[in-house]
């Protein structure tokens, strides 16, 4: 039986790494990683194993959950940390909703002022 191994990387940064929180568990019911009873067969049909999972930012914390939850309990176990993860981390009332949005307008506008707002000093410009 032929086995191909496949790697997943999932993309991090905001809406990206909740989209790949919400992907990944229908990925993870794709795979079949239990040994067959008969893997000394050579004709049987081809298999897929997950083999690695990874990621950058909020995409490594959907790989981790992701593949911790697979090899423990299955895709079933991964859908479910990942979905407890993501709605812990949401937005979901309307004040919690508001004030997300004013946050972050007023970031994007000390942004467009000149300032950085993370480390509480002005972004050098360059003039042309």
């Amino acid at each position: 039986m032929a086995t191909n191994h496949i790697a997943i990387a999932c993309q991090g940064g905001g809406s990206h790494a909740a989209y790949t929180g919400g992907v990944l568990p229908v990925l993870l019911e794709q795979f079949d990683n239990l040994p067959s009873a008969r893997a000394d067969a050579e004709d049987g049909p081809e298999r897929t194993a997950l083999v690695a999972i990874s990621g950058t930012s909020g995409g490594a914390i959907s790989a981790l959950l992701g593949w911790y939850g697979f090899i423990t309990g299955g895709a079933t176990d991964a859908g479910r940390r990942l979905d407890t993860f993501w709605q812990g981390n949401s937005a979901l009332g309307v004040v919690e909703a508001s004030v997300n949005r004013v946050c972050r307008g007023l970031a994007d506008l000390a942004s467009m002022g000149g300032w950085d707002i993370r480390s509480g000093g002005r972004i050098a410009s360059l003039t042309w």
